[in-house]
């Protein structure tokens, strides 16, 4: 059980969907001078959304963070009815989530869903660079905005 008041993590990223990841890495760095992205082609292992198993599942991903620490994260859909291709096609380019990253992540998941969270996304993903993590996408009625939970990865035995 999580106490909301002590248990929240700090933030983690804020999330962006947009049509076209290395043009926008290219304005964050222009702009705002963020010259550190990583990107990547995410394929988790697993993927749900609204709770039905989605194969196949393709994201392009640049995560860069500001000198403060705050990161971005660049998300292009690729392949697959994720819901971030559903933000896109439905209301372009824009702010999606703000995420927290924990160690709590099954009481997060409970946590939401005892509010009565719709659980929209849903992804699990292992390699031998970052190990094995979960997260999911909440989305609360009347609140604006999607909240992300990301697990804080960790090796499997």
């Amino acid at each position: 059980m999580i106490d909301i008041a002590k248990d929240l993590p700090p933030l983690g990223h804020l999330g962006y969907i947009v049509e076209n990841v290395d043009r926008n890495v290219a304005k964050f760095r222009e702009i705002l001078g963020i010259d550190n992205f990583r990107a990547y082609d995410y394929v988790p292992g697993r993927a749900w959304v609204n709770g039905k198993e989605l194969f196949p599942c393709k994201l392009r991903i640049a995560i860069g963070s500001f000198i403060n620490g705050c990161k971005i994260e660049l998300i292009q859909p690729l392949v697959g009815a994720t819901p971030h291709a559903q933000f896109l096609r439905e209301k372009g380019p824009g702010l999606h989530h703000v995420a927290f990253y924990t160690k709590q992540y099954e009481d997060w998941l409970d946590h939401f869903r005892k509010v009565g969270a719709e659980i929209t996304f849903e992804a699990e993903a292992e390699d031998e660079i970052i190990g094995y993590r979960r997260s999911f996408y909440a989305q609360v009625a009347g609140m604006v905005g999607v909240v992300e939970i990301t697990e804080i990865a960790r090796k499997r035995a």
